[in-house]
């Protein structure tokens, strides 16, 4: 008896699930599919109640497939009927029109109602998704346990996306070897997500040793998947040589498969490449799909490019613009460059306090320009008051940083006793270490110490060879010292004409000892034919400047110090 009253209630249920269908469709005969379709075949068995057939139908309408027009609020009425009978695909497909919105107004929450139906059956995705949505909080309150448990329920049935999961949230707890081992485990199932992710750990050293080899080959799987990310990676490694022979067009094909994905750091790199060979014009125009797309790297590149007009017309506002959008991120060259057209009053009202304001900015990140400029304001008290100890501090962080402009201000510290204790020892020792990275303004302090023997062993040969070397970079004070050796002779042979030549084009760029001396040279006839007239232009030229030294003899060729 109790048999038979279940099948009567079943066949009960049935019944009203057709007949509602029936009723529904009656009143809605604008929706029933052609005669001779794949989709008026489940039309025919979903009216009759069939669940299969509703997700079915609803597939057609979801995708305009099986001779209908695609329709998301039709499909999911019949993903409705079909999922309120239990049929698994159904909940699950429901539960995603919830999610995005296709047919029906978002709901997280409802969302997650029917993906909890369809877990509640075993379905690994639906597991999977509910992990995804406790992870970041999508219609349920943010539970990395609850995430960690969906995670490992579809985990357990092979699901390598998964898998991929419980790796980020072990990562997140800084698990970093439980989350290698599971992105190992994703990855050689061949999710893409995976190999990246594992490929990033062997990179970084994080759960597993070092190995760029090995993470090559697991970005080159995942790249080859097409994954944007790892194709940017992969183009990493190759531009720096890591793990394989640096190559910087084999990067440059990485980068532009992921940049033509829409992938922002890929634009941003493809950027860099093109401006650092000199292609200015397409460098803008990658720079601009990057910083377009928020990428803050792009944006104060893109505002380097209009400041100094390189392939764009220069345009001072416009660098402002994404120098600022740079700077709201946070991004540490962008604040100093504000703070530079403060200092310079380009482009913005000159103002010292304001530069020192940006300069701040940059340098409590970190920032070698910054540090050593707002180490220059309070050495000069621009912007600030005075004060050489804290200007030496800074100069400090930044030399800590291996900032060779620093290192040449913090030397001129040592030299003149400013904030620290004179030493003129350190101060060439730094001078030193500058030079060697190519500073021109160290190569000339150097060349001093060697010329005066302060800090070491006089040696004008020394003197010579720094002084040559910083002049060759257009360094006027050492065009001037430069030309006063081979006018006396000193660590190198007397040569007028030389040192006429070096003469000329320091005062040409207005230095008024250079000025001065090659009116010397013309007032005397060494190197030139001698001119009376002539020594006295350069010597007005230096006066005018304010230049006090007076006209005696050839002896008097002045050194700048």
């Amino acid at each position: 008896m109790k048999n038979y009253i279940v099948l009567v209630l079943i066949g009960l249920t049935v019944s009203i699930c057709a007949k509602a269908a029936e009723l529904h469709l009656r009143a809605n005969t604008s929706h029933i599919p052609e005669t001779g379709t794949p989709a008026k075949k489940y039309y025919d068995k979903a009216v009759g109640g069939d669940a299969a057939a509703q997700h079915n139908l609803a597939f057609c309408y979801a995708t305009g497939e099986g001779g209908v027009v695609q329709d998301y609020a039709e499909s999911v009425k019949w993903e409705r009927m079909a999922a309120e009978q239990g049929n698994v695909s159904a909940q699950y497909a429901l539960a995603y029109r919830y999610y995005s919105g296709e047919g029906v107004a978002q709901s997280y929450e409802e969302a997650v109602r029917w993906y909890e139906a369809a877990a509640g059956q075993g379905m690994a995705d639906a597991e999977y998704k509910l992990g995804l949505c406790h992870e970041y909080g999508y219609g349920v309150a943010q539970n990395q346990d609850e995430a960690l448990r969906w995670y490992e329920k579809a985990a357990d049935r092979g699901y390598p996306q998964a898998m991929r999961g419980l790796g980020r949230i072990y990562a997140a707890r800084g698990d970093k070897t439980e989350a290698a081992k599971w992105w190992r485990q994703a990855a050689e199932r061949g999710n893409a997500d995976g190999q990246f992710s594992l490929g990033l750990s062997y990179f970084n050293g994080n759960g597993v040793p070092k190995n760029y080899t090995e993470a090559v080959v697991w970005f080159r799987k995942s790249a080859e998947q097409d994954d944007p990310v790892a194709q940017f990676g992969l183009g990493v490694c190759y531009y720096w040589g890591y793990g394989v022979p640096k190559d910087g067009k084999e990067a440059l094909r990485w980068w532009t498969m992921s940049a033509e994905q829409g992938y922002a750091d890929a634009q941003y790199s493809i950027g860099r490449y093109l401006e650092k060979n000199n292609d200015y014009v397409q460098a803008v125009k990658w720079y601009t799909m990057a910083a377009e797309q928020g990428q803050a790297l792009a944006q104060n590149n893109l505002g380097g490019c209009y400041f100094n007009g390189f392939g764009v017309e220069q345009d001072v506002s416009e660098a402002l613009k994404w120098y600022r959008k740079s700077a709201e991120q946070n991004d540490e060259a962008a604040q100093y460059n504000i703070a530079y057209m403060y200092y310079h009053g380009k482009g913005l009202p000159q103002s010292y306090e304001k530069a020192v304001e940006w300069f701040r900015k940059s340098a409590e990140q970190n920032y070698a320009n910054a540090l050593n400029d707002l180490g220059s304001c309070y050495s000069d008290g621009l912007g600030v008051e005075k004060d050489v100890y804290a200007a030496v501090s800074y100069y400090r962080k930044a030399v800590e940083l291996g900032y060779a402009p620093a290192k040449c201000n913090l030397g001129i510290c040592y030299e003149l006793g400013e904030g620290v204790k004179k030493d003129f020892r350190q101060a060439a020792k730094l001078y030193q270490d500058a030079a060697n990275q190519g500073f021109a303004k160290a190569q000339y302090y150097l060349g001093v110490c060697y010329d005066e023997g302060e800090g070491v062993k006089r040696n004008h040969k020394e003197a010579v060879a720094w002084y040559r070397k910083a002049a060759d970079q257009g360094y006027v004070d050492a065009l001037v010292n430069l030309g006063s050796c081979y006018y006396k002779g000193k660590g190198v042979s007397r040569d007028y004409g030389e040192a006429v030549k070096l003469y000329r084009k320091a005062a040409l760029q207005g230095n008024a000892i250079a000025q001065y001396n090659l009116g010397i040279c013309y007032e005397y006839g060494d190197g030139v034919p001698r001119d009376r007239e002539e020594a006295n232009r350069w010597y007005k030229m230096a006066a005018g400047q304010g230049d006090g030294t007076p006209k005696t003899d050839r002896d008097d060729v002045y050194y700048k110090r």
